[in-house]
């Protein structure tokens, strides 16, 4: 069998949905891609993580139908643009604050990869006021409300992302050992809750009336929160 297109990579690339078919072709799609960017980023060391990061985006946001990308160029030229602006916004983010880490949940988010217009004209005390308030926003107003498993599912996505457990050790935790089964049927949980999260902070910025640096700190805080997912090795269950 020929080895998939990177159009057909790119179109199929989306998140496990527990169909052993489905799941298959999705994970050789991921493959695909993963081998380009890394051949894309190898050349340039601030890009080590690059490709992981991009890959996970790319998943979330598929299956892709979009015309515009309708051929193998097409598609590397998005896949490099991806790397650049992945470059641009960790160089932003590097001059501006820390993402999470280790010191706690008053630690401060970061934009990270996520390109946040009007980010780089803050000073860094009020780029830092405004990721704290949305953190506690996030944390304390918000998710709260969520239902239950979501509740759940994002305390330990806070773990990951606070560097105090890997995705695998969770697993573990959970199952026992780390399986393929066990993996998938945990980033499934993962997805969802991720996606119910999503939903009610942007039904919290409406409702609230927040401003456009209200909200983009909010989103800022909620995308750390799933690039943790970037830490996990592609491969099965990723």
């Amino acid at each position: 069998m020929p080895e998939m297109t990177l159009v057909q990579a790119f179109r199929a690339c989306a998140p496990l949905i527990g169909d052993p078919e489905v799941d298959d072709l999705r994970r050789e799609a991921m493959g695909v891609l993963y081998e380009r960017l890394k051949a894309l980023a190898r050349s340039d060391p601030r890009l080590e993580d690059a490709p992981a990061v991009v890959l996970g985006r790319i998943q979330r946001n598929g299956p892709h139908t979009d015309d515009r990308f309708d051929s193998d160029g097409s598609v590397e030229r998005y896949l490099r643009r991806a790397l650049r602006n992945f470059r641009i916004d960790r160089e932003r983010a590097d001059n501006r604050h820390e993402p999470f880490d280790e010191q706690g949940p008053r630690a401060v988010a970061s934009p990270g990869g996520r390109r946040t217009p009007g980010f780089e004209a803050w000073d860094r005390e009020h780029a830092t006021r405004e990721l704290e308030r949305a953190f506690d926003r996030l944390f304390v107003e918000i998710l709260p409300v969520c239902k239950a498993g979501t509740v759940e599912a994002i305390a330990i996505r806070r773990r990951v992302a606070e560097n105090r457990a890997t995705f695998d050790d969770c697993v573990r935790e959970e199952c026992g050992e780390v399986t393929k089964r066990g993996r998938d049927a945990f980033y499934q949980r993962q997805s969802r809750a991720v996606r119910d999260l999503a939903k009610a902070v942007e039904g919290f910025i409406v409702e609230r009336g927040l401003s456009r640096w209200e909200a983009e700190a909010l989103r800022a805080v909620l995308e750390q929160l799933k690039d943790a997912e970037a830490g996990w090795p592609i491969g099965e269950g990723a």
